[in-house]
């Protein structure tokens, strides 16, 4: 058998043992969170991530970035019985807010820029143990792909532990894109970077399930069976209903964390621009009357 082809049956092989290729069998369903409630427990859930972020408020340790208060962030939840067992944004890179593993990853993703891909970067929540949260993220990343997709992305990134770098190397079909020290610096450890170049993406899985024959997989996984590209849009529309609630605004980025309180004055600045000078005012007059005055 070439080595390729084993290759790719290995892999396939990973997927259907941990019935990643077919998570309903474990109960597992993926959507975009679209309401308060999810974000919220979304956000949670970020406590042992390995991005750098603000926490405080009754969010329970969480770490929110900066691009958590874009409408161009899209988040998505798994859940098992009606409870999220791990969420995954994807964050669209922007002249003005960058990408979170900017300070991380800055030769990496300034090559990227350098080569003209506009990427998406897929930040990751997971509980600290729990098998069933890291079953989901292939799920995820699907949600993600189809995302970045949709918002004219070229690129996929993510940063990940030591621990999950097979798993999006080896199974999922990113390929290396950096080492580097996270940015917790009370707990530093080695994150790995993982790019998927989405240019060309279905013609190289259809080249790979042709080495596959019978046990074709690919590009079905991410494409063709890929139930997320005919719901983004749609979700979109929801969680834009969020960020066009003053209310829902202020109770995540006000009143349950201290993001607002924490960002610097640019990136207060992209935030008022995402939400509109009105919704930023009433959301939080004080940093509105602050930026007046500066």
């Amino acid at each position: 058998m070439p080595i390729r082809r084993r290759s790719l049956l290995e892999k396939a092989s990973l997927l259907q043992r941990g019935r990643l290729l077919s998570p309903a069998r474990g109960g597992v369903s993926v959507a975009r969170a679209t309401s308060l409630e999810d974000l919220t427990a979304a956000c949670r859930l970020r406590g042992d991530g390995p991005e750098e972020g603000h926490a405080d408020g009754d969010l329970g340790g969480a770490r929110l970035v900066p691009h958590d208060a874009s409408p161009e962030t899209a988040t998505f939840v798994a859940c098992v019985g009606g409870e999220i067992i791990a969420a995954m944004s994807a964050v669209p890179d922007s002249p003005d807010l960058g990408l979170p593993s900017d300070g991380t990853f800055p030769r990496e993703l300034g090559l990227l820029r350098a080569m003209h891909r506009r990427a998406c970067e897929i930040t990751m929540a997971l509980p600290a143990r729990g098998r069933q949260g890291r079953g989901a993220i292939p799920e995820l990343v699907r949600a993600c792909l189809a995302q970045a997709l949709a918002c004219g992305c070229d690129g996929l990134f993510v940063a990940v532990p030591g621990a999950l770098a097979r798993l999006f190397e080896e199974v999922l079909q990113f390929e290396a894109w950096g080492r580097a020290l996270g940015a917790d610096s009370a707990r530093p450890r080695v994150v790995e970077g993982k790019r998927m170049d989405l240019r060309g993406l279905r013609q190289r899985l259809l080249d790979a399930d042709r080495d596959l024959g019978l046990d074709a997989f690919l590009c079905d996984y991410y494409f063709s069976a890929n139930p997320y590209h005919h719901s983004v849009r749609a979700w979109s529309v929801a969680a834009g209903r969020v960020f066009s609630d003053p209310e829902a605004l202020r109770r995540l980025f006000v009143e349950r964390s201290n993001l607002l309180e924490c960002c610097t004055a640019g990136e207060q600045a992209a935030i008022r621009g995402r939400w509109g000078d009105d919704l930023f005012e009433v959301v939080c007059p004080a940093y509105a009357l602050d930026a007046a005055l500066a």
